[in-house]
């Protein structure tokens, strides 16, 4: 069984598995790049892996998706500490892109209607497929111990949704509850609903009201959401976020209203993050073992490229029917925050 240790990052928190010797990241480690087309790796190594001076693997140039290319990032390096990296040879990335299942763990006695936030998360895991925002994440890739390189595709659609209205097991008192609870409730429902396991999917759960508080269930390291790995089933990478509109959590406005803008903005960070980096921390980040969106935390830009909708409250509109406030991600292709990335074809 692996067990995890908190990271906090701003409001959002990751657990990386102890598996992972954060010590072996040297903040000396090269950057990776484009050149002549090429990706290459510039360093020594990353880990226990010698990579030399520079190796190539073939690759695509980029072109730019339909959506505003990302020719202004919101800050240039350093605004995070440096580029991403690709931490292992053989490191987990989702590049098939997102295959999602949300599971919505709301107590039938809470109270609350949760009709409209349930569809808006879902309606998210759908609107991002093959846009500009997704876009970005084509830029990285796993790399096979052979030297195949798989680009992530720019695709994400839900696969399947549940809502469980049984009672959480700290009903009765104040306790938040654990990552070991959320994970025993993942792993129920998947097994119960037959839903595959593997790193090719992303599960979802988001905690309703606590009956007990009147508050949304919190998270026992306070945080907005946060992505890990089950302890409890085979290769599964999973998300948890919270009810509410919550201090640190909300953006700075809200198209949707605050409790959903709350969830989304914290859906779709972890998102990003779990894509291109499932397992803690095996996949894209940079030395100090920030993540894509980790990197932009708190970069909702409102005046980018005088992108804006919905009477200014919102700076993304995959087509509708929904309005999104997002954070920014890390782009290594312009060295900064953008809203919209490159796409390879």
């Amino acid at each position: 069984m692996i067990k995890f240790a908190s990271l906090a990052i701003g409001m959002i928190f990751i657990l990386l598995p102890t598996i992972v010797n954060a010590g072996e990241i040297s903040p000396e480690l090269g950057q990776v790049g484009i050149l002549d087309g090429r990706v290459a790796y510039f360093g020594p190594g990353v880990g226990d892996r010698v990579i030399g001076t520079i190796t190539y693997v073939t690759a695509p140039k980029p072109t730019y998706s339909p959506a505003p290319p990302s020719t202004t990032p919101d800050c240039i390096d350093p605004c995070g500490s440096n580029q991403l990296l690709y931490q292992e040879l053989g490191g987990t990335v989702q590049y098939n892109g997102t295959y999602a299942y949300n599971i919505f763990w709301e107590p039938s006695n809470s109270g609350v209607s949760y009709s409209t936030y349930n569809t808006d998360m879902n309606n998210l895991m759908s609107d991002e497929n093959q846009t500009g925002y997704y876009g970005n994440l084509t830029q990285y890739y796993q790399e096979d111990t052979n030297g195949t390189v798989h680009y992530i595709t720019n695709h994400s659609s839900l696969q399947g949704s549940f809502v469980d209205t049984s009672v959480f097991p700290n009903q009765s008192t104040s306790n938040s509850l654990t990552p070991a609870q959320i994970d025993t409730e993942l792993s129920n429902v998947v097994q119960a609903k037959g839903w595959p396991t593997g790193y090719k999917y992303q599960y979802n759960v988001f905690l309703g009201v606590n009956p007990s508080s009147g508050q949304g269930e919190n998270l026992s390291d306070g945080a907005c959401g946060w992505h890990t790995v089950s302890t409890k089933l085979t290769n599964v990478a999973y998300t948890a976020t919270r009810y509410g509109s919550l201090s640190g959590c909300a953006p700075p406005d809200c198209p949707n209203g605050c409790t959903i803008d709350s969830a989304l903005a914290t859906l779709a960070h972890e998102t990003m993050e779990t894509v291109t980096d499932p397992v803690p921390i095996t996949g894209w980040a940079d030395s100090s073992n920030q993540e894509i969106v980790d990197k932009c935390e708190g970069s909702q830009s409102l005046d980018y490229m005088n992108i804006v909708y919905d009477g200014n409250k919102a700076n993304h509109f995959p087509g509708g029917p929904d309005y999104y406030l997002l954070e920014s991600m890390w782009d290594n292709q312009e060295q900064g925050c953008a809203p919209y990335g490159p796409t390879y074809p």
